[in-house]
């Protein structure tokens, strides 16, 4: 997980609610977990802060950093540094406070619907020490439902097609005779998320340029095209390899196959 500068302990200042459960309902991934954040760019989520010192949220001039990524940075879009204003600006990261006591804040933070997808730390700090105390951390995914994402769909028919539903309908075969097979894509699964997060990790464009090129994770097509590349072995660490005919006795039987979990987890095992 990307972290960046000295963290204080937050366990002996303050306690910190992600509300899991609330906000990945409101980003449609309860069904992932409810134990981790796992929200989508360019929508609003909540957090509430209870201090434990006496420490006044009204008087301390706070804001909000989030990091991701090896080396991030302010000027490359990998960190970002989020102060509080009145309103929140759904083209950006913003933060509202939406309410205040003496020792507890609760705020709203908004994604830039153009933000870097993958796992993120996020931290209050100071804007005037040179200190931060770590929230927690939480993972970012693109957003079909937010019309300033590029993977935005407007029909709501293709959305619970192509997004939520967790089963479909394979084609095989060349263009003389196609066959179809039910599968079962998986996404729900906890740790498949995992798994395809480490698959862009261990892309050898990666593992030769990291910081290079987890900033390009903010576009669609490059994701896709990596995970493109990485389906085929034939590149360094990759999942499946070609085989058209008999035998198989090296591998798996391609007809054997219902769905991507067990083939993830088996390369995430490698």
């Amino acid at each position: 997980m990307a972290t960046d500068g000295k963290f204080a302990s937050i366990g002996e200042k303050c306690q910190v609610d992600l509300q899991y459960a609330a906000n990945n309902k409101a980003h449609r991934t309860i069904e992932i977990s409810e134990k981790r954040l796992i929200i989508r760019r360019g929508q609003s989520f909540n957090i509430s802060v209870i201090f434990k010192d006496g420490f006044n949220p009204e008087t301390e001039r706070i804001e909000v950093a989030v990091v991701t990524g090896p080396d991030p940075k302010v000027k490359e879009g990998s960190k970002t540094v989020i102060p509080f204003t009145e309103e929140l600006n759904e083209r950006r990261w913003s933060a509202v406070i939406s309410s205040v006591s003496k020792n507890e804040l609760c705020m709203t933070i908004s994604s830039s619907p153009r933000a870097i997808i993958g796992r993120y730390s996020i931290s209050l700090q100071h804007d005037y020490k040179d200190i931060s105390y770590l929230l927690g951390n939480f993972v970012l995914l693109f957003n079909p439902w937010c019309a300033g994402d590029e993977v935005y769909l407007s029909s709501d028919v293709q959305r619970k097609e192509y997004v939520l539903n967790e089963t479909g309908t394979i084609y095989y075969g060349s263009s003389d005779y196609i066959g179809e097979r039910d599968w079962n894509f998986g996404q729900f699964e906890e740790d498949i998320l995992d798994i395809c997060l480490n698959l862009l990790d261990n892309a050898p464009k990666y593992l030769r340029k990291p910081r290079h090129q987890h900033l390009k994770r903010r576009f669609s097509v490059q994701v896709a095209r990596t995970v493109s590349a990485m389906v085929n072995s034939a590149y360094d660490k990759g999942i499946l390899q070609g085989r058209w005919s008999s035998p198989y006795t090296d591998g798996v039987y391609p007809g054997k196959w219902n769905g991507s979990i067990a083939i993830l987890r088996q390369w995430q095992k490698k």
